[in-house]
């Protein structure tokens, strides 16, 4: 069947000037007609002089077109004849599938693996006090800039190659040697695995020593990224504050529901700031020893400890029985930079690069050698005093604040670290709704989260603030729209309750 040239090309639109190529467009079109039968097979075009005079376009991009569609096995071309539309089985098939019928899904990974766990506070001009970001000006351009020249020029070709995968040796001597004496984390340089962020460590953690139904322990409230990687794999959640995990793994042993993995945030707790004390931490590293479960250690906030010295990390107690330690540069220098290392315990160090390798979860050689750099020039440590000063004088501005203006409505606990803090609802504000207050006060500007988002089980009400970018004018700011807010939740749940 021979198509009419003249409809046959008014069919054609195409868009002259723009960045797709005149032979793209009408090569896309053209394919498009044949996969949804709008030209059966055997259907004769119009010769490449005729369409391109009725197209007012060149010769060379009719002819260019026609063999894009041959190459597809779309046209069949033979000297001085019409091109021949072959339409493949696999179009035809497509053209006869009636329209908004679902040919795709999800798998039921699939679904698991993109369900949102983190509360999203509406994007805005100023998205003030957001929980775990940091000050994005105190970032050391300069310093960074330089490390990355230098790494450019140092980058050797083993670790320019496929070779180099789990971390660049550098990275891992240098970590090695920096986390033995500012944590006392007891490992060889191999156990240093890097990734691009504490949640690529905490899915690999998941997917590795946690079987799907298998069960995991996590803390109340506590770290959304830990409940969404142990969810992806299929991982059954249970949840105990802070202080009572030690006691919930042996509960759940006896209930023959041993968890295959525990997360703990020890050092500064997230959200609620506690730092874990030394017998606590030994009872949960004995607990996860006798039910065989995987403890995996957030040194989460290590870094910003305001008063005293840190506390030794559970890795260095117990080095021999199954404790993943994690760190990360996100808070020290940018979430931006995706940089993050885990010590893996000795015998599942080959299993966990393996699978860091087959998931991707790799990191740029250039970014690892940069942050090496850092840490063994000082600048690094040198960094990290400048802004915890400022870090603590932020924090401890906003809480004094807080405890001035809204003693009756709000508790908080006096900062010892970190780049957060945990606002809970006390007295008559107990009940109100934390997600309609966050609301309120994300609508002014503000990016803080509801406490509640953050619990599994029971709710607690409060919020969680940043306090990396907690300036005095701000402090102040947040404080009048929060009692404003607050007030008016309660006073709005109290006439209903009277309605």
């Amino acid at each position: 069947m021979r198509v009419n040239d003249e409809e046959f090309a008014a069919s054609l639109k195409i868009r002259r000037g723009g960045e797709e190529p005149l032979s793209a467009q009408l090569y896309r079109q053209v394919r498009a007609a044949v996969m949804f039968g709008e030209m059966p097979s055997g259907s004769l075009l119009p010769s490449t002089r005729s369409l391109a005079r009725l197209l007012n376009v060149s010769r060379a991009v009719v002819v260019q077109t026609y063999e894009l569609l041959a190459a597809d096995g779309v046209l069949q071309l033979q000297a001085k004849a019409r091109p021949r539309v072959l339409a493949p089985a696999v179009f035809e098939g497509a053209a006869r599938k009636e329209v908004g019928e679902a040919e795709f899904a999800l798998s039921e990974r699939g679904r698991r693996v993109s369900q949102q766990h983190r509360y999203m506070a509406a994007d805005g001009a100023r998205r003030l006090l957001s929980p775990g970001r940091p000050d994005i000006d105190s970032f050391p351009r300069a310093q960074w800039g330089r490390a990355l020249r230098r790494a450019a020029a140092q980058l050797s070709a083993r670790d320019s190659s496929y070779q180099t995968t789990a971390a660049v040796p550098r990275l891992q001597r240098v970590l090695q040697g920096h986390l033995l004496q500012a944590r006392g984390v007891q490992a060889k340089s191999e156990q240093v695995i890097v990734v691009p962020g504490v949640q690529a460590a905490l899915y690999l953690c998941a997917l590795i020593f946690g079987d799907e139904v298998g069960a995991a322990l996590i803390e109340e409230p506590g770290y959304l990224g830990a409940r969404a990687a142990f969810a992806s794999c299929g991982l059954q959640m249970s949840a105990a504050a802070p202080g009572a995990l030690a006691q919930k793994v042996m509960d759940m042993q006896r209930e023959g529901q041993a968890p295959q993995l525990i997360y703990t945030s020890p050092s500064h707790q997230f959200p609620l700031g506690r730092r874990m004390p030394v017998r606590e931490r030994l009872a949960l590293i004995e607990a996860a020893r006798t039910c065989g479960a995987m403890l995996l250690e957030d040194d989460y906030d290590s870094e910003f400890l305001f008063d005293g010295r840190p506390l030794v990390a559970m890795q260095g107690l117990s080095p021999e029985n199954g404790v993943v330690y994690i760190g990360t540069a996100s808070k020290s220098l940018l979430p931006a930079v995706r940089l993050a290392y885990v010590v893996v315990p000795e015998p599942f160090t080959a299993a966990f690069a393996s699978a860091q390798r087959n998931v991707g979860a790799l990191v740029n050689a250039h970014v690892q050698l940069a942050f090496a750099e850092l840490i063994e020039s000082g600048e690094l440590r040198a960094h990290l005093r400048r802004i915890s000063r400022d870090y603590a004088v932020k924090a401890l501005r906003l809480y004094e604040l807080v405890h001035e203006k809204l003693s009756g409505a709000v508790q908080a606990e006096r900062p010892s670290g970190g780049l957060q803090m945990a606002l809970k609802f006390v007295h008559r504000f107990a009940g109100v709704d934390d997600v309609v207050v966050a609301r309120a006060l994300n609508e002014k500007g503000f990016a803080v989260n509801p406490l509640s988002a953050y619990c599994l089980g029971t709710a607690q009400r409060g919020l969680v603030v940043g306090t990396a970018d907690a300036e005095e004018s701000i402090c102040a700011e947040f404080c009048d729209v929060l009692l404003a807010a607050i007030t008016s939740a309660a006073e709005k749940k109290q006439s209903e309750s009277v309605g």
